[in-house]
């Protein structure tokens, strides 16, 4: 009997391997020519969001190019379709994507004043559902523009155009005027992915940055609320693992605990990770914290530390079920 060979499907997340080369082999004219082409294919949608990428990734590249800034007045432009649309409650989604499209490249190319203002008229007022884009589900869902990056630029502008004084208060308002349409995970990091450029005098905002945070007021549960995670991103950058280990012992709240131990078991820090793991769960109190912080750190390599290091950790886990 004949045996017949199975077919084998490719994983969609395989990369052909002369894919690599292929690009390597490319000529800069053969390869722009190549995604000219590709352009000239896809659909109208799909080229808006790649045209997107590619304008903001060149613009953050080595060469020093800035897209050609839009005339001053797209503010007004901005400004009358979204008083329009606010006296209806609702506006086509394409025509909101165009708007948000220029505020996008006027801000890539440096022209921050009048992105705030093309940003400002229109993404508080779709957060606050005053304009409908007639979305059924999310906003990102009938946008051509990816919401996160340009919620990221509009909470850029306001750091850029905002003395540093009054930076820390004024880029948390913002952030919060335009939560529903999109959030902001780790607002130093997602400006900085979303800029042409290093953000000015990030030195001297971050401690201004972390003592604003600090002022709030953490939630009664155990639960780590947006603020608490943009402080541990800013004590972070400010301070690293000790600036962490610090906040943690302060504030024994389980998450920021957990922001200790994380980094120093990504790095594979084994003995730093125990003891940051060890002195956590003393910390936090609760059972289900402990053991979660007993059982979280990865399990070291096979050296003689690593294996000092799952030793005793072995025997606080048995002790901590018993």
């Amino acid at each position: 009997m004949t045996r017949r060979r199975r077919f084998r499907r490719p994983n969609a997340h395989e990369t052909d391997p002369d894919l690599d080369r292929a690009l390597e082999a490319m000529t800069a004219p053969e390869l722009r020519s190549f995604v000219r082409g590709v352009l000239d294919g896809i659909d109208e949608g799909r080229r808006a969001t790649f045209v997107d990428s590619l304008v903001a990734r060149a613009a953050k590249g080595d060469a020093g190019w800035k897209p050609s800034p839009p005339s001053r007045r797209i503010v007004d432009e901005a400004t009358q379709f979204a008083q329009t649309a606010r006296r209806i409650g609702s506006a086509d989604p394409d025509d909101v994507s165009a708007h948000l499209r220029q505020g996008s490249k006027t801000f890539l190319a440096g022209d921050h004043a009048s992105a705030r203002d093309v940003f400002d008229t229109l993404l508080p007022p779709m957060a606050n559902v005053d304009i409908d884009p007639g979305q059924h589900e999310l906003i990102a869902d009938v946008l051509s523009v990816d919401a996160r990056v340009v919620v990221a630029q509009y909470v850029a502008s306001v750091y850029t155009t905002t003395p540093l004084e009054k930076r820390a208060k004024a880029v948390d308002d913002a952030i919060q005027r335009v939560a529903a349409f999109a959030s902001i995970g780790s607002p130093i990091a997602d400006m900085e992915g979303a800029s042409a450029g290093a953000l000015p005098e990030l030195g001297l905002f971050l401690p201004r940055w972390a003592k604003h945070l600090e002022r709030r007021r953490p939630s009664k549960d155990d639960w780590e609320n947006d603020h608490e995670r943009w402080l541990g991103e800013a004590v972070f950058r400010l301070d690293g693992v000790n600036g962490l280990a610090r906040t943690a012992r302060k504030t024994k709240r389980p998450r920021a605990c957990l922001a200790w131990c994380e980094p120093l078991a990504t790095r594979g820090d084994w003995a730093g990770a125990l003891l940051a793991y060890d002195v956590s769960a003393a910390l936090v109190g609760t059972s289900h914290w402990r053991g979660l912080l007993l059982d979280g750190a990865a399990w070291p390599p096979n050296s003689l530390d690593g294996l000092m290091c799952r030793s005793v950790w072995k025997q606080r886990g048995e002790r901590c079920r018993r």
